[in-house]
């Protein structure tokens, strides 16, 4: 079994999850005006929906980096 770190908005793991048993991952992306906040709802076999704080950024562009990472995190 592998056991990948999801990652706060500060950089240190929220959540330890095993890649095979998420369901599903969505990116939601909230416009403060500033810039963006990333979020990413998160569903995992057995337990309920998580939502993640993946940052604060200040563009879209910023933010599809980090998502891209967060993404290839959950897939290493």
């Amino acid at each position: 079994m592998k056991l990948v770190p999801v990652p706060g908005a500060n950089g240190q793991p929220v959540l330890w999850v095993n890649p095979e048993h998420i369901a599903s991952v969505s990116r939601l992306d909230y416009d403060t005006g500033n810039g963006v906040q990333l979020r990413a709802d998160l569903k995992i076999e057995g337990i309920p929906l998580q939502r993640i704080n993946l940052g604060d950024f200040a563009s879209t562009a910023d933010a599809d980096v980090a998502w891209s990472a967060f993404l290839g995190e959950l897939s290493a």
